[in-house]
């Protein structure tokens, strides 16, 4: 299941913080260069592809490292994010994404 695309739908207000790929010296961020605080509204959807998975038994959480598709990377939990895994609940722009990239099920 890693490398493989998915939506994930916020729990709730959540701001990870992204890891950029193309470091952006323009933009005065108090994280540097090198990383973004991104806000996601509850219900607001990300999409994203695993790159690793751990879960934690012990609190019942699993902790995803997640790529967007500009090759950003943060990692996220499943406490705060739901990763939507049912065909029939996938948004239009992921759909549209999917079919945009050649992604096949």
């Amino acid at each position: 299941m890693k490398n493989t695309f998915f939506e994930f739908q916020s729990k709730g207000s959540h701001a990870p913080i992204f890891d950029l790929k193309v470091p952006d010296y323009d933009h005065k961020n108090l994280m540097g260069p090198n990383r973004k605080m991104v806000f996601f509204k509850d219900g607001e959807r990300l999409i994203a592809k695993v790159i690793d998975e751990v879960k934690d038994n012990f609190a019942n959480v699993t902790y995803m490292e997640i790529e967007d598709a500009n090759g950003n990377t943060a990692t996220i939990s499943s406490k705060n994010f739901h990763k939507i895994t049912e065909p029939k609940a996938f948004s239009k722009k992921f759909l549209l994404f999917k079919q945009a990239n050649h992604i096949l099920d």
